[in-house]
């Protein structure tokens, strides 16, 4: 072995059979006259070349560099002329990494599902998919054919990525539903603001529970749910009004749920995505931290976090709780901070004809005109869009002022008759409560109504009398149920409309004899009302009629109680004469009056009945491109 390595030439070994010859000469020196074993020449052959060879691989080795990690690769997909994203447009990335799916509104200003395909130039609407102008974060089909979304109406659905058409999953199982999963035994699960998560099969069928939120620990909402590689366990955010209780949560397809895991894995208010590894061992769970995109690594096995989470991109976007990122596999595509439009009011006249813009962009909705018109009542998010108030915009001047001053989320403002007093809902103390407050400001709030479920104020009755409201079943608000508060004398509640179906968006009529409001009780929302007698309270209350039949949301009473206006399930204002004398009512049949402009999502009829408030989109100046990451894990440290 040292001649082997000699570094003179002259003293190196030239090859294997001076080797043999060096081997003989040592025997022939140590030979005895007895009769001895020689071992076979082969094996102290095979070890000397063994010798050299082990040699030379090192030296070639050392001279070696290390093999190069797969190189990031980062380029731009700019959305099309005229097309712009939605409030909530977040890009889903198929599994195969070659499709991107999106909202945004398309040059006629409807919104609806669009599909990027990497190797092609522009960006394609999907010809039978329609959404809503704030719809959640579409999903893929494992097998990257099927896109899941929200559909403008009341239905859940899929598009077919081969032929375009799309196809009815279920029922929307809340309002809204925020994010889903796909796995490969045909189950998806869907996440929602006001209860826990469904669980649905992809062909078709009907949702039911798989979380339920938990009132001990005051949550919220159960959402943006990411199966892990098993396909039966899934992560997911639990959102609740206590800080220490929100996070990412695992949960299983096999338990109860009401015995899902209570332990918390990671400490968030945003969802996390899980990206399976090679060996399907250690995954990631991508998320938003401070506004960058962090990666941390989760032992699937043991079903927990592993080590300190690492950056990933800085200056990621986000809307409530879902970051603009979705990272399949290797491949990642997010959206820039900055990208994320503002709203902003703005009057039109009945036919649809925009008049002017009122107030300032901003994240803003719920618009409630006083009775008299000088001012609007609405709801606006904090600059870190983790809390809300109640704003007054006044109409004469364009001054905003703050009405509530939180903690937490206040909306849903009502006036009284005479323009006095403001009812909201809050969970400042766990579930939304009922607060009234001076519209001037004159002093703070108070408490109107406490139970246990949230609740909403939707309508005051024109007399002052009655407030309607809406409770939520199992502590969300899906499911909702219609109750009246008198306002005078005792406030004790009693049902209006309590059904195994969703009522919601009521309000009263003029005269306060009928009650429009949206059901699902058809299979999809629609427009209804019915009779409200005082006196004998909702055990006794009259008839009811459906008024829409396209779908309808939304109702709104003309200020003489002679028309209502809706707007059915493709996103069309609506309106139908209305013949309601005493006991009697009689509903015309509806007509189309417009499209609602781009990211409309709330209206008011101004008193006079000639001009309608819309909260529309407001003029994008953010980004209008997604960002593609290949081989994304080689940029983490």
């Amino acid at each position: 072995m040292k001649r082997c390595l000699e570094k003179d030439p002259k003293k190196r070994l030239r090859d294997i059979m001076d080797g043999m010859a060096m081997l003989d000469e040592d025997l022939s020196q140590d030979a005895q006259p007895v009769l001895v074993y020689r071992a076979p020449r082969w094996p102290w052959a095979i070890a000397a070349l063994a010798c050299i060879i082990a040699a030379g691989l090192a030296v070639i080795h050392f001279r070696e560099k290390p093999t190069a990690r797969p190189e990031v690769t980062r380029f731009q997909i700019r959305l099309p002329d005229k097309v712009t994203f939605a409030s909530t447009s977040t890009p889903a990335l198929s599994p195969d990494g070659r499709h991107v799916a999106f909202t945004a509104f398309g040059p006629d200003g409807h919104p609806g599902l669009w599909v990027q395909d990497l190797d092609a130039l522009d960006a394609r609407a999907l010809p039978d998919a329609t959404t809503g102008p704030d719809s959640p974060p579409p999903f893929w089909s494992p097998d990257s054919r099927f896109v899941a979304f929200s559909s403008q109406g009341s239905k859940f659905r899929k598009a077919d990525l081969q032929n375009g058409t799309s196809q009815d999953i279920c029922d929307k199982p809340g309002t809204p539903v925020v994010g889903g999963s796909w796995n490969r035994d045909g189950v998806v699960i869907l996440g929602s603001t006001n209860s826990g998560l469904w669980r649905v099969p992809a062909a078709g069928g009907t949702p039911v529970p798989l979380t339920v939120l938990d009132k001990a620990m005051q949550e919220r909402e159960h959402e943006l749910p990411s199966f892990l590689a098993d396909g039966r366990h899934f992560v997911y955010l639990r959102v609740s009004a206590l800080p220490e209780n929100t996070g990412i949560y695992v949960g299983s397809l096999d338990d109860p749920p009401e015995r899902q895991s209570k332990k918390r894995i990671l400490a968030t208010g945003f969802g996390a995505d899980f990206v399976p590894s090679a060996d399907g061992k250690l995954g990631r769970l991508v998320f938003i931290r401070d506004g960058a995109l962090m990666a941390q690594t989760f032992d699937a096995a043991k079903l927990e976090a592993v080590a300190d989470p690492a950056p990933l991109v800085e200056r990621v976007g986000s809307v409530y709780e879902t970051g603009y990122f979705s990272p399949p596999a290797n491949s990642l595509v997010y959206r820039a901070s900055g990208s994320t439009p503002d709203s902003r009011f703005a009057w039109f006249d009945t036919q649809g004809e925009f008049i002017e813009n009122v107030g300032d962009p901003s994240p803003i909705a719920d618009p409630a005109l006083s009775p008299d018109g000088s001012h609007v009542a609405y709801w606006k998010r904090s600059i870190n869009r983790t809390d809300a108030d109640i704003w007054l915009l006044d109409l004469a001047r364009g001054v905003s002022t703050r009405f509530t001053f939180g903690p937490k989320l206040a909306f849903s403002p009502v006036w009284s008759p005479d323009g006095s007093e403001i009812v909201f809902a809050s969970n400042r103390d766990g579930v939304y409560n009922l607060y009234r407050k001076p519209a001037n400001g004159a002093k703070d709030e108070e408490l109107l109504l406490r139970t246990e479920d949230n609740k909403r104020p939707y309508s005051w009755s024109r007399d002052g009398r009655f407030l309607l409201y809406s409770t939520g079943s199992n502590g969300s608000f899906s499911f909702e149920d219609l109750w009246i508060l008198p306002m005078q004398g005792p406030h004790t509640p009693f049902p209006f409309q309590r059904t195994r179906f969703d009522e919601s968006e009521a309000d009263f009529s003029p005269d306060g004899h009928w009650v429009a409001y949206a059901s699902n009780e058809s299979g999809r929302r629609e427009v209804y009302v019915r009779e409200f007698i005082a006196a004998q309270g909702a055990s006794s209350a009259g008839g009811k009629w459906l008024v829409s039949n396209a779908g309808g949301l939304l109702p709104r009473w003309r200020s003489d109680g002679r028309e209502l206006w809706f707007i059915n399930a493709t996103g069309m204002a609506m309106s139908v004469s209305v013949d309601a004398n005493g006991r009697s009512f009689q509903a015309g049949v509806s007509r189309e009056r417009f499209r609602l402009p781009p990211g409309a999502n709330a209206w008011a009829l101004a008193p006079d009945s000639k001009r309608i408030l819309f909260s529309v989109a407001a003029e994008q100046k953010g980004p209008q491109y997604f960002t593609v990451l290949l081989n994304w894990t080689s940029a983490l440290k």
